[in-house]
């Protein structure tokens, strides 16, 4: 009799199980819905490390832009829908002038000013990403990956699954065709 406090086991039994009836397709899931437990637990350093190598990766490149002030030399007919605008802008660097692109808000006059980011190279770069979104942009990297590994193997073991109850059923569908045969267990 079972009462609410009898513990009950989740998910198959071990592969080393000493049950007589376990057979073994059902040890070879078992072993492998093990195996991939133990896969997964070991891509946890692997993604930590692909997580920092990505927020290193980010800080550099937000360390190497500096902001300008730039002059918007003109600005290109905005869609009423949207909210930024394309603009010409112009600035110095190294007593050279330079001429590009940026994104400015609608609405934004030529003659005014506006910052913009360039990189090493002195060309406009992106605005780099503040330390929320770099530790973000880490965390998304660890966790997508070790997400979609885990994705992975529980599909490996789902389909091992399958296979096998596939093949268990094909063995009992053999077994009840011979018992009914004219020789058969059953047919006396």
């Amino acid at each position: 009799m079972s009462s609410p406090h009898t513990p009950r086991r989740i998910g198959p039994p071990a592969p080393w199980s000493s049950n007589p009836l376990m057979r073994r397709g059902d040890r070879l899931v078992s072993a492998a819905l093990l195996l991939s437990v133990v896969i997964a637990l070991t891509l946890v350093p692997l993604f930590w490390m692909a997580g920092a190598a990505t927020y290193s990766s980010v800080t550099e490149r937000a360390a190497q832009a500096t902001p300008v002030t730039a002059t918007i030399e003109s600005v290109g007919a905005a869609d009423p829908t949207a909210m930024d605008a394309t603009a010409t802008v112009k600035w110095m660097r190294d007593g050279v002038p330079r001429t590009d692109t940026t994104v400015v808000p609608r609405g934004t006059e030529a003659g005014g000013t506006t910052t913009i980011w360039t990189g090493p190279n002195g060309t406009v770069v992106p605005v780099p990403p503040g330390p929320f979104e770099r530790v973000l942009s880490a965390v998304m990297v660890a966790t997508l990956g070790w997400g979609a590994a885990i994705g992975l193997l529980a599909t490996a073991v789902a389909m091992l699954g399958q296979s096998v109850t596939r093949r268990h059923e094909q063995l009992w569908d053999r077994e009840w065709d011979q018992a009914s045969s004219e020789n058969g267990w059953a047919s006396h």
